[in-house]
């Protein structure tokens, strides 16, 4: 039987991506605004004052409705371009 051989490919990380916005909170503490970083692709939108509040980035990897696992939605910062998805 042969077997199919899949490149492997480096892990889409969220301090990667274009999406990606480092927590200002933390500037001070490098680790903690890369830890508690936003994605800028996905949050909430008050009603009231319009403004649009980021979720977290972990909570997006988490969510595959959002960007998952996987990171369906990375797009990378040296590239510009949308990756494919394997």
């Amino acid at each position: 039987m042969l077997s199919r051989i899949v490149p492997l490919q480096a892990p889409r990380i969220c301090k990667d991506c274009v999406h990606f916005r480092p927590n200002r909170d933390f500037w001070r503490f490098d680790k903690n605004a890369i830890v508690f970083g936003h994605c800028g692709k996905f949050g909430k939108t008050d009603l009231v004052t319009g403004e649009v509040e980021p979720q977290f980035a972990s909570i997006c990897r988490d969510d595959e409705s959002k960007c998952g696992v996987d990171g369906s939605h990375y797009t990378s910062k040296t590239s510009g371009t949308k990756e494919a998805c394997y």
